[in-house]
């Protein structure tokens, strides 16, 4: 899973905080997953999110992600989701 250039059209930036204070910050494309969001800050968030249950929150509209609706919607591309970029903003 590469990430997309600054400049692609569409490019969706997402910021995660992990509770030990870190912030993860990474740019997905709208035909990848909100499972590989959720795996891209398992992975990342290390011990911090793995011995945890954690949900991912969109903030404008607030929207929440839990992790049971995630395992039935783990393949479904992002533009499925109605995210909003903000990166141009």
């Amino acid at each position: 899973m590469t990430r997309p250039p600054a400049d692609e059209a569409g490019r969706l930036q997402f910021q995660i905080r992990i509770p030990d204070g870190r912030r993860l910050k990474r740019a997905f494309r709208p035909e990848d997953s909100i499972g590989q969001v959720y795996a891209y800050a398992c992975v990342e968030g290390g011990e911090a999110l793995v011995t945890r249950e954690f949900r991912l929150v969109e903030t404008m509209p607030r929207r929440t992600y839990e992790e049971a609706s995630l395992v039935a919607t783990a393949r479904l591309p992002l533009d499925n989701f109605d995210l909003r970029s903000r990166s141009n903003a």
